[in-house]
């Protein structure tokens, strides 16, 4: 499944304006969160940082 959806990036237009790759990377941020509560505070930090 993580194979396929880094292909499928890969595909996506470079032209995509940072406001939706910051969404796409706070969502799965927020997938982190669910399935792993330790990565929490550091999802939280790097949110910070790259957005």
């Amino acid at each position: 499944m993580h194979g396929s959806e880094l292909m499928f990036r890969k595909t996506l237009p470079s032209s995509l304006s940072s406001e939706q790759n910051c969404v796409q990377a706070d969502f799965k941020k927020k997938e982190q969160k669910q399935s792993t509560k330790n990565l929490k505070i550091s999802c939280q930090r790097r949110q910070i940082e790259t957005c």
